[in-house]
């Protein structure tokens, strides 16, 4: 797999495409010298998330436990996270930008 910085991928986006469809090799793209993006031509990513659809289902989990196939142990980490990691992702995105709620009033003991 090619790996190019941000800046050369934006320069040269139209011939990485032709390049991308043509080989179906991806090209991933950097910022600040890490990974940040890849392209792959849309017949490959179709692919890859069709199969993970199809793997992520209980019943095609169970039909392969049954042969004997497990599924391999995700190492926790950015793009292996535990199971829960996502949602909390999601969750506290959302906390941090909801509007603060509403102080209750308050009794003077009366």
């Amino acid at each position: 797999m090619r790996t190019m910085s941000l800046a050369e991928a934006r320069h040269n986006l139209s011939q990485i495409v032709d390049e991308v469809e043509g080989t179906h090799e991806a090209v991933t793209t950097t910022r600040d010298g890490r990974p940040s993006v890849v392209v792959v031509c849309v017949d490959d990513y179709r692919t890859v998330t069709g199969t993970l659809a199809l793997l992520s289902g209980r019943q095609e989990r169970e039909r392969l436990s049954s042969h004997g196939v497990r599924r391999p142990p995700v190492p926790p980490g950015r793009h292996g996270a535990s199971p829960g990691t996502a949602d909390r992702g999601v969750r506290d995105r959302a906390v941090r930008s909801a509007p603060p709620a509403p102080s209750a009033p308050r009794s003077n003991g009366a």
